[in-house]
Parts: C-alpha cells; structure tokens; sequence
C-alpha cells in the first residue's frame, strides 16, 4: 500500500446551489483539487496497519477531509472518510496471515 495506489486521498471539491428564476444553478465554492497527502507512512502490526500522512504542500487549497481506501487485493473495498485535521489513520481487526498474498 503506498500513495501511488490511491490510498490516501483529499476530499476537496464543493458546490454551492442557488436557486434562480428559471431552475436551479450551480456554482463551484473551490474551483481546484488539492494535490496528494506527502511523506505517506504504512505500519503493518499484526491485526492492525497505522497510516500516516502530511497534507500537500499547496497551502492555499481547503482540505475537508480524506478518504482511506483499502481491501484484501482491491485497494476500495472499505473506505473511510478521515476529518481534515486528522494525520493518521489505524485500520483494525484484521485477519493476521503468514502470507501477504492472502
């Protein structure tokens, strides 16, 4: 698991809807995606992996969470939404194997 698969990801992007005469519009709050977490850590333990991170290095873009994806040989079979202010991540109960392909 590393960040090249997706792991670790922001969750940016946010519209505002208005309504105007005539239908409802749509106006994009943050026009840019932040860039990817930097200095991505994976600690296997034995029932349990600790994920770390730091936000990219573009300040000026509103991050307002990330998502960690992960799964036994598919990356997003569960996914959990990790608050922005949060650097770290613990995926529990894992089933311990003697084999990583399993």
């Amino acid at each position: 698991m590393h960040s090249g698969d997706g792991m670790v990801q922001q969750l940016g992007s946010s519209s505002v809807f208005q309504q105007m005469p005539g239908g409802w519009r749509v106006h994009n709050a943050e026009t840019r995606v932040p860039g990817k977490p930097t200095s991505l850590r994976v600690r296997p333990l034995t029932t349990s992996i600790v994920v770390s991170w730091t936000p990219p290095t573009e300040q000026d873009i509103m991050i307002r969470g990330y998502v960690l994806g992960y799964g036994v040989g598919i990356p997003d079979v569960f996914r959990q939404i990790v608050p922005a202010r949060r650097r770290y991540y613990a995926v529990k109960s894992l089933r311990e194997s003697v084999n990583p392909a399993e």
